[in-house]
């Protein structure tokens, strides 16, 4: 792998780099139009970031909506390198505390034989939570994550914000330059 330093690169070749990253970016928006409508009322809290020097999306997001006293609906977002599908998943409210557990079933497809895989995970969530923040475990058995995360609330889950601020947020790209 080449690395190239940032300053030696014109800025012209940076930006071309930085838009041809932002196709698959968004192709995901265009295409979740459906689900960003349902997502738009749920109260939506992340750890998301993008990698400065990769532009991969790493962290989690957890779309929540209340579905009577103490139940409720959850969407599980895992960003490894890139935008995800949200991961249904059921839960219970009382008061501040928050359980949410379920199975995730990945579809994995290997290359080059382009099988297609199934692999099933036991997720479960535990916090607590407030209009500002979540604070709690994620728990996802068989990939060996248990780990304590503070997510802040945010107007909507990644892949439903504007597409230029899917790479990098406009104020920061004066770092580059």
């Amino acid at each position: 792998m080449i690395k190239i330093e940032m300053r030696h690169m014109p800025k012209f070749v940076f930006i071309a780099i930085l838009v041809m990253r932002a196709v698959p970016c968004l192709s995901a928006q265009e295409a979740s139009d459906a689900e960003c409508s349902q997502i738009s009322p749920m109260s939506v809290y992340s750890n998301a970031w993008i990698d400065q020097e990769t532009t991969d999306l790493n962290g989690f997001e957890l779309a929540l909506k209340q579905m009577g006293e103490s139940k409720i609906a959850a969407l599980l977002y895992v960003y490894e390198g890139t935008l995800a599908d949200g991961i249904p998943l059921p839960g219970h409210i009382s008061g501040r505390s928050l359980i949410i557990e379920g199975t995730w079933v990945e579809h994995l497809v290997e290359y080059p034989s382009k099988t297609e895989t199934v692999q099933t995970h036991l997720v479960k969530i535990a916090g607590a939570m407030d209009s500002k923040s979540f604070r709690g475990r994620i728990t996802i058995k068989d990939l060996s994550f248990d780990e304590d995360v503070m997510l802040e609330r945010v107007r909507n889950v990644w892949r439903c914000k504007s597409y230029v601020s899917t790479i990098i947020k406009p104020r920061r790209l004066k770092e580059f330059f």
